[in-house]
């Protein structure tokens, strides 16, 4: 016979054993996680597949905005490069009429100004022949006396 402490022992293992036949089935084997490991694995495989078919697709997607992009500004730059040179031109052309305007206009009163002191010297020449000749008349006159 058994002492109730041993009774009562066993009847405590019972229960236990009782309650993990319960959970017991509910359990996964090896053969499930492994089953489910794979599942997974195959899950990840298919997201990332698709993640970078995803990111293939945006970039080249993001490629062709930066090429239609960069086309429409180099034309763009090309358009207002021309017009940039137009206007040089045209600045370009319009300063050299203005300087050779200028030019003209210089020379003229460089001409003028000649011509002035050309008859300015002609005038005072004229004014000192005069006067060398009342000092020649002046000098004669007085070799004369100092002769005579």
């Amino acid at each position: 016979m058994l002492t109730p402490r041993t009774e009562q022992r066993i009847e405590d293992v019972e229960r236990r054993v009782d309650r993990i036949e319960l959970v017991l089935p509910t359990l996964a084997t090896k053969a499930d996680l492994k089953a489910t490991e794979e599942r997974l694995r195959a899950e990840i495989a298919g997201v990332e597949k698709g993640l970078r078919e995803h990111v293939d697709g945006v970039e080249k997607g993001l490629r062709a905005e930066i090429a239609s992009v960069e086309k429409g500004l180099r034309a763009e730059i090309a358009g207002v490069e021309k017009g940039l040179r137009a206007e040089i031109a045209g600045v370009e052309k319009s300063l050299r009429e203005h300087v050779d305007g200028v030019e003209k206009g210089l020379r003229a009163e460089i001409a003028d100004a000649r011509e002035q002191m050309r008859t300015h010297f002609d005038v005072v020449t004229e004014s000192l022949r005069h006067d060398v000749q009342l000092v020649a008349e002046a000098v004669a006159t007085l070799v004369e006396r100092q002769r005579g």
